[in-house]
Formats: structure tokens, C-alpha cells, sequence
């Protein structure tokens, strides 16, 4: 054996262990960019119906996001539906007793928060409790922070509350939020309000979240918040449907469901508008709208809209019928048109209202209004077509 073979092994394995270094050091920021991939956590915001006509497909959103997170807390915001408790934002520290198990409350974090908790407020909140066995089922190890909304919140308030949750709960936190998005309007009309929600989330804007039609703006304007902290910022629309369409009743009141999350990704900008437009909206007989709005803009000029609608917001906000547009109109006695615009066509729903009461119409008597309104459309080199409440019209004029 060679006297010198130790010396040589060394000077191999130096020249290795040279090497080695010497390429982590040139690749620096390709091991810190898979670290943070393998140790962050890809979804950071769930959205989610309370209402369970849709439990089943709830369910397995749920089900399908908890192969992706293992949160140790669940933080489940949600409507105070009933305007209870003494406080704007509660929580509570109880322990809530499932069918086979008990949902431990994360009191330590609860404590740091500094919320006001009531436990008596969150005894009829379907908003939370429609989503315990299923958020159980999803995260049987998981803790969960109740926190309940009401509709009078300040934005100052959920900025707060945002920067508090970030601090005593930097990781392993999963945000769920209990919203049910348009109320008692047609499907068609439903799907409308909801264009403007999807917008809103998916171009993470704060502002805008508080036009949409929904039953807690404040609960998506802390996710949209939550989801730029975590940077995730890519929001992934999983399905949008109504009862309206599941039960086959499209002339019905309906409810709107978006099932959603944010996830690691570049945000994914919406550009399209959506509007609003009916003739003498202020002498609806119950008054629920300001009178005097017999404003007449320009349908495209989007900027004009949206002035009338931040100058009027009384006109804006209190009737749901015309929340979540973009921009309004004052145009056709008898009628409301709502839709929405893209660069390559107009989608028009249109809703016949009683010359008297001003209640929208339904079934035959609605349809023979719209069949003739589709009779006397004069509008050449355009294609039409869609269903029987909807009108899409091909923008290309030549």
C-alpha cells in the first residue's frame, strides 16, 4: 500500500467538500426558494357556503384542501347574522361538543387576541356552527378562533383585528371564511352579483369588497387581508352556483354560493364590469331607495357609474336588488337590465317588474314581457343569443 494514500484521500475529499460548498454558495437562493416552498403553507384562505343545501360539495373542498394544509388553529370568520353581543368583532372560548368529538377552542391565542368573547352570541350563529363538523372532519388535530362580524364594522376595525391574528398566529394558521354571497334575487340576477365578488377577490381589492352583495363583506375583506400577508395571493374559484339552479327554479329568491381559495401564486387580475340599470328606481312604493335618481350616464363610461354610485350610497346600498354592480343606469320603464361587459360582448339579464307593486315578475308572465322585448331588438351585424332571461349580445359592430 502507498505511504501517501491518506495524504490523498484528504486532499479528495477536501477537494469535494470544496465543491459542495462552493455550490451552495452560487445557488443560495435556489435552496432558500425550496425551503419556503417545502415550509410555507400553500393555501393560506378557504371561502365557503354556511348554507347547507350545498353541505356536500362544502365538504369536499374541505376535504380536498386538507391533503394540501395541516393547520394546527382554524380561524372561522363569520357574519353575526343576528346582530348579537354587546361588541362589533367577538369570539368565545367554549368548547364546542360535536356528534363524535369535542372542538377545542385555541384559548392561549384567543387570550392574545384581546377580542371581546361572549359565548351566548354564538349560540344560534349557523355561520359558525354549520361548519364545525365539517371543518372537524377536515382537521381532526386543529384548533379552532371563532370570530363573528357584524355588519357595521369599520375597515380600521378589521385592520386591526388582521394585524393582531397575524401576530398570534404567524404559521401553521389556516383561515376559513363563512360567507354566503347573493340573497333573494333570481339565479340569473345571482350570477351578476356574484361576477363582482369573484373581481373583487380575485384582484385582492379591499375597496371594491365593499359593493358586493353578499352577507358579510367584512369576513372577505379579512380574507382578501390574510391572503396578501401569507402571499398567496392567487385566488382559485372552485365552483359559483345558486339554489336557484340546483333546485331548478330560476324566478325564485335565491342564495349564491362561491367555494374558493387563496393559494402561493401571482395574483390573477378580472377586468370585466358588470351594471345595473332600471327607470325610476327612486319610487319603489316601500322607499327603500333615495329618491331623485333619474340620473342618465353614458352605459360605457364605467367611471361616471362608479362616481354615482360612491356619490349615492344610499341608492347603492339599500336595496339588494342593486348591490354588486359596478355602475347603475336610469333607462327603461318597467325594467331592470343587469349583466355584464367584456371587450367582446354585452350579457343582459332582464327583469320584468309589476307597473304597480314594481315586484319582478315570474314565470309565463315574466317570459311573454322578455319574448317581446326580444322581438323588437333592432340591432344589425350582431349576434344574439343566450337563455330566456339572458340576452348576449356580440359587441363587434362591422
Amino acid at each position: 500500500m502507498r505511504k501517501d494514500f491518506p495524504k490523498i484521500t484528504i486532499a479528495f475529499l477536501t477537494s469535494i467538500l470544496i465543491l459542495a460548498f462552493s455550490f451552495i454558495a452560487l445557488n443560495t437562493n435556489y435552496f432558500f426558494s425550496v425551503s419556503e416552498n417545502i415550509f410555507s403553507q400553500p393555501v393560506s384562505t378557504v371561502i365557503v357556503p354556511h348554507h347547507d343545501l350545498v353541505a356536500l360539495e362544502r365538504q369536499l373542498v374541505l376535504s380536498n384542501i386538507s391533503v394540501r394544509v395541516n393547520p394546527r388553529t382554524v380561524i372561522l370568520v363569520s357574519p353575526n347574522h343576528f346582530e348579537t353581543g354587546g361588541y362589533t368583532i367577538l369570539t368565545t372560548k367554549r368548547q364546542w361538543r360535536l356528534q363524535n368529538a369535542f372542538f377545542d377552542p385555541d384559548s392561549a391565542k384567543i387570550d392574545q387576541l384581546k377580542i371581546e368573547t361572549d359565548d351566548l352570541a354564538f349560540e344560534r350563529e349557523h355561520g359558525i356552527t354549520n361548519l364545525l363538523e365539517p371543518l372537524k372532519n377536515a382537521f381532526p388535530d386543529a384548533k379552532i378562533i371563532p370570530v363573528m362580524i357584524k355588519s357595521d364594522v369599520e375597515a380600521s376595525q378589521l385592520d386591526l383585528l388582521s394585524e393582531n391574528l397575524a401576530k398570534v398566529c404567524p404559521s401553521n394558521c389556516l383561515m376559513v371564511n363563512s360567507v354566503d354571497f347573493s340573497h333573494y334575487q333570481p339565479a340569473s340576477v345571482a350570477e351578476v352579483h356574484d361576477l363582482l365578488s369573484i373581481k373583487a377577490l380575485s384582484n385582492l381589492d379591499k375597496n371594491l369588497i365593499w359593493q358586493t352583495e353578499v352577507d358579510s363583506a367584512a369576513s372577505l375583506y379579512l380574507a382578501i387581508d390574510w391572503a396578501k400577508a401569507h402571499q398567496t395571493e392567487w385566488f382559485h374559484l372552485e365552483d359559483n352556483t345558486n339554489s336557484g339552479i340546483l333546485e331548478n327554479s330560476p324566478d325564485a329568491e335565491s342564495t349564491s354560493y362561491v367555494f374558493g381559495w387563496f393559494e402561493i401564486g401571482a395574483k390573477k387580475s378580472l377586468d370585466s364590469t358588470t351594471f345595473v340599470a332600471g327607470y325610476n328606481l327612486d319610487k319603489i312604493p316601500d322607499q327603500r331607495l333615495a329618491r331623485g335618481t333619474d340620473v342618465k350616464i353614458d352605459l360605457n363610461n364605467s367611471h361616471e357609474m362608479g362616481v354615482l354610485c360612491s356619490q349615492r350610497t344610499d341608492f347603492c346600498d339599500l336595496n339588494r336588488l342593486f348591490w354588486g354592480p359596478n355602475f347603475y343606469r336610469d333607462i327603461l320603464n318597467g325594467l331592470v337590465i343587469s349583466g355584464e361587459i367584456t371587450a367582446d360582448e354585452y350579457r343582459l339579464v332582464l327583469t320584468p317588474l309589476n307597473s304597480e307593486t314594481k315586484i319582478p315578475l315570474r314565470g309565463e308572465e315574466k317570459l311573454s314581457v322578455i319574448n317581446k322585448i326580444r322581438q323588437n331588438f333592432s340591432l344589425p351585424n350582431l349576434t344574439i343569443s343566450g337563455s330566456y332571461d339572458k340576452i348576449i349580445i356580440d359587441r363587434i359592430l362591422n
